[in-house]
């Protein structure tokens, strides 16, 4: 398959979903295997129901028919996979979100039932031929151990061969394990660089040095495959607190719950890049706060409260300082300016008039307030 094929049937799964490509870093599998697999679900209970003539079996099973072959198209094959509840995408696990898991799990749920695990599409289906497989999932009896064989019988009679299904298995193979505990290693090491390179800036700005932007953008475009990869293990890593270097694990932090939660709301992958850039500086007007007021043991005098509340003046004054940011500084002075005006502009610092949070500045704030 030439790369300029593979594009063009990217174009076209895209197009079957009503989205614009994707981005050439994110695979298809993770970018569509939870659509695949709503579109998959909504017909299998629509055959619950509806004879296989039924005008809305007719309308779900096209739906189901262009997003498979256009995605067989593109990858050359499909299979799908689970395992307690983990769902695999041509063997890549794909992200939960938050507005899809509800689908996920009952998908999951339903198959389970009919001790069904794997379904592979070896080649492009007819309409037809998928509306036979449908029906012949929808009429298994639950909790026979033996259904993929009957299935793939079932196949077999009707001459149906780009079609296999495998039993339903409860433990995840050493091959995956292992790429799961890759995946885990490259998480600690990107959150960890990151909490580095928050250090490095710090030092910078002090001694007025240039603050490394490529390695910046590419830490945080680990962090971004890191939480579309498995969120579960870098999340785990954001509830570290170091008290002795509270300011650099704060930020990092910070940056990915932002992810996340942007992820959760539908942000494209490049601007995800840009929200956990905007959340690793939110707090980099600190920098300008004297270290015996950050560490203070007792409570803050209103005298302190008072220089605490700069910070978001400050930094903002200090990400326009720096040229290189290019595209990225409006969006990281936003979240720098905003994370502590609160939604009603209650909070600081005091505006002259009244404006609109930025949605950086509104996604800054929530894991901001965590301690």
């Amino acid at each position: 398959m030439t790369e300029e094929r593979g594009l063009d049937k990217g174009a076209e799964l895209h197009a079957a979903k009503g989205e614009p490509l994707a981005s050439s870093q994110e695979s298809l599998p993770a970018k569509l295997g939870a659509e695949l697999i709503i579109r998959f679900y909504r017909l299998l209970k629509a055959a619950d129901f509806y004879n296989r003539n039924n005008i809305h079996i007719n309308k779900l099973t096209l739906d189901l028919f262009q997003i498979i072959n256009a995605f067989i198209q593109a990858e050359g094959a499909l299979s799908l996979k689970i395992i307690r509840d983990t769902f695999f995408s041509n063997k890549i696990r794909m992200p939960m979100k938050a507005d899809q898991y509800s689908f996920l799990k009952n998908f999951s749920q339903e198959m389970a039932k009919k001790c069904i695990g794997e379904i592979e599409f070896a080649a492009e289906v007819g309409e037809e031929e998928l509306r036979d497989f449908i029906y012949l999932l929808a009429l298994l009896e639950e909790k026979n151990e033996s259904n993929y064989l009957f299935i793939n019988k079932q196949l077999e009679v009707r001459r149906i061969q780009n079609i296999v299904v495998g039993k339903l298995e409860f433990f995840i193979s050493q091959e995956e394990i292992a790429s799961s505990d890759e995946q885990k290693r490259q998480a600690k090491k990107t959150y960890f660089h990151s909490i580095h390179l928050v250090q490095e800036m710090a030092e910078g700005v002090k001694k007025q040095k240039m603050v490394n932007i490529r390695k910046a953008k590419h830490l945080m475009e680990n962090t971004v495959n890191s939480i579309m990869q498995d969120e579960s293990t870098i999340l785990s890593l954001a509830n570290i607190k170091n008290y002795d270097e509270y300011t650099f694990n704060h930020s990092v932090n910070v940056a990915i719950y932002a992810i996340a939660l942007g992820q959760r709301i539908g942000i494209p992958k490049k601007l995800l890049s840009h929200l956990g850039m905007a959340g690793i500086f939110h707090d980099s007007g600190k920098i300008k706060i004297p270290i015996e007021i950050l560490n203070k043991p007792e409570n803050l005098t209103p005298e302190d409260w008072a220089v605490i509340r700069r910070h978001p003046v400050f930094g903002a004054e200090t990400i326009m300082r720096v040229k290189e940011w290019g595209e990225l500084s409006a969006r990281m002075i936003h979240g720098a300016f905003d994370h502590h005006l609160k939604f009603d502009l209650s909070g600081y610092p005091k505006l002259s008039r009244k404006r609109n949070l930025s949605l950086f500045g509104k996604i800054i704030t929530l894991p901001s307030e965590l301690r």
